[in-house]
């Protein structure tokens, strides 16, 4: 059945349909409505509201969500190192593909939010605090800007 077969026999309770050349009315007891999720959608109805959100994380979304992270922990070590909230830093990461890619596609995001005057990404860092979420494990090192 189509929606609008579907909608007329929730509202009416019955439906007329032609089966082998033969015209049948069915009722809503006699059927089961079932709906199914597109692949790469989350779909849910109630009554006459269906509502379909795409929930594929394109990397843009992936790398949107690796930089809101990282500024979540540069937050928290801004607070465990007793930075003023004015206080501008420079900031030093550790880089990986995963990082290097979502940092330079969200830089000026980053250095607004956290109040960064430089942002580097190096190959290797040996002060600083180990950060580890979803699959990302690097280090972060910030310093009070002078």
């Amino acid at each position: 059945l189509d929606a609008k077969d579907i909608a007329k026999i929730e509202a009416e309770g019955k439906l007329g349909i032609t089966i082998a050349g033969m015209q049948q009315e069915i009722s809503l007891e006699e059927v089961e409505i079932l709906s199914e999720d597109i692949e790469g959608w989350l779909v849910a109805s109630n009554g006459e509201l269906t509502v379909a959100l795409d929930v594929d994380i394109t990397p843009a979304l992936k790398d949107e969500g690796i930089a809101r992270e990282l500024i979540n922990r540069i937050q928290n070590l801004r607070k465990d190192s007793r930075l003023e909230v004015t206080d501008r830093i420079d900031l030093k990461i550790k880089q990986s593909e995963k990082i290097k890619q979502a940092v330079e596609n969200n830089l000026e995001y980053i250095k607004s939010e956290t109040l960064s005057e430089s942002l580097d990404l190096v190959e290797t860092l040996e002060k600083g605090v180990q950060v580890e979420f979803d699959d990302i494990h690097t280090r972060l090192e910030l310093t009070k800007h002078n």
